[in-house]
């Protein structure tokens, strides 16, 4: 991860901006951690998908449920690893908050 990609996240994360969701990238409730990490990013766009979005980059598509650990799956454009993916949306699941995450990211990343 670049350290200009960091900084954006972790500010987002901590601006207020983003309505914390779960469980998927977004919704219409809000986002996953990983699902601001994709908005800022600004490497790809939202497509609507059933009862969620799927952020797609050119012909991948990065998605995030509960049931694939929280990852954005193989494709890992962001240079994340997957196991920091899997604890920040365990963290993001289990209702820690937005300020939380990116205390925890700041450390490890």
């Amino acid at each position: 991860m670049t350290p200009e990609l960091k900084a954006k996240w972790l500010k987002a994360l901590r601006s207020g901006d983003y309505k914390q969701g779960a469980h998927q990238l977004r919704t219409r409730k809000g986002y996953c951690c990983l699902g601001v990490l994709c908005d800022v990013s600004g490497a790809g766009s939202w497509v609507k998908r059933g009862h969620g979005w799927q952020y797609e980059i050119g012909d991948e598509i990065l998605v995030g449920y509960a049931g694939t650990a929280g990852s954005l799956c193989s494709f890992n454009p962001f240079g994340v690893e997957h196991a920091i993916q899997g604890h920040v949306a365990d963290m993001n699941d289990c209702g820690r908050s937005f300020a939380e995450i990116a205390d925890y990211l700041e450390e490890v990343l």
